[in-house]
């Protein structure tokens, strides 16, 4: 393995020949064991070919990962680091640390430079910045695949079940609730984030799709759901559920009936979901369609049922949406 320090563009291009020989020749070995020579028995069913090249290419996928970050400019620890946060430049505190970064195909060897900024004390490793490396744990793509399981399996077990047999990524029920739960926080906290620059900077409303959509649709609703956690001496608690989405509208004043009427085609959807106040409900909902652009589209609709809650949420935040 090349040691990732300074070298020059001709050393550079050494470098990135040799790796790519030394790829070719991982591929060829592969090719090798998977196509036998002729006259070579196979005795093998195309379960055990498909199972074999799967291994084999996530072993080739994490060799290439591999050379990719080592010859990134930003494993050099001779660049001009500058700093994310106030753009001085960084002080290198070593050379090549190493890291295991868990990826969707398997583990990754990674060595890149660590820095500080002695201006206004922020650290960290360049490369992983610039490539939206998280500092600890698995990747972005491994962590959306353990949270999508997390979300569509009913138990963290059988979500770590999943995972095991079609990811081939091995992780603990308990390792999955972790995982899922932290970025759950995340997005929790950045909605939170939103709200606030929506609601308390000035009454700042999120920047808007350029052009605004034609028509906007809002919809609300409560429900119910059982958790694991009792309060009051139950486990059911409201869940609130809103959905923000451009429309094209399709105006059929022929339709004889609500049947025979195909209504508007919904395009993009977004939702909103908590289990905090109809208030702090309202105020997310508004935040989101602000951001899909209710501020300046000509059409506004508001499709609720007619419990109290919603139509005061309805009142306070979408009134100037046909109900």
């Amino acid at each position: 393995m090349i040691e990732p320090i300074h070298r020059t563009p001709q050393q550079r291009t050494a470098d990135r020949a040799l790796l790519r020989e030394q790829y070719l020749s991982d591929c060829g070995r592969v090719f090798d064991r998977m196509i036998p020579a002729e006259g070579a028995p196979f005795g093998e069913t195309f379960s055990d070919i498909e199972t074999a090249i799967e291994r084999e290419s996530r072993k080739l996928a994490q060799t290439l990962c591999e050379h990719r970050l080592l010859m990134d400019p930003l494993a050099d620890p001779q660049q001009i680091f500058p700093c994310p946060r106030c753009g001085k430049r960084m002080r290198v505190l070593r050379l090549a640390e190493g890291r295991r970064l868990d990826a969707t195909f398997g583990q990754v060897q990674m060595r890149r430079p660590y820095c500080v900024c002695d201006s206004c004390g922020f650290c960290c490793a360049p490369l992983d910045y610039a490539l939206g490396i998280p500092i600890r744990g698995p990747s972005v793509g491994r962590r959306e695949l353990v949270c999508n399981a997390a979300t569509k399996d009913r138990s963290f077990e059988k979500a770590s079940a999943t995972l095991a047999h079609h990811s081939k990524i091995v992780l603990s029920d308990e390792g999955v609730r972790g995982l899922a739960e932290s970025e759950g926080r995340k997005l929790v906290e950045a909605r939170a984030r939103r709200v606030e620059v929506c609601f308390h900077s000035l009454g700042r409303q999120p920047e808007p799709p350029s052009p605004p959509p034609h028509c906007l649709v809002t919809v609300a609703d409560g429900g119910r759901v059982q958790t694991r956690h009792v309060e009051n001496g139950s486990r059911w608690k409201e869940n609130k559920i809103g959905c923000v989405y451009d429309a094209r509208p399709q105006p059929d004043p022929a339709a004889a009936t609500a049947e025979t009427y195909q209504g508007a085609k919904a395009l993009t959807q977004t939702y909103v979901a908590t289990m905090e106040s109809w208030e702090a409900f309202g105020r997310m909902l508004f935040t989101e369609a602000c951001a899909r652009g209710y501020m300046k589209t000509p059409l506004k609709l508001f499709i609720s049922d007619a419990a109290e809650s919603v139509l005061s949420l309805r009142e306070e935040h979408f009134s100037d949406a046909h109900p």
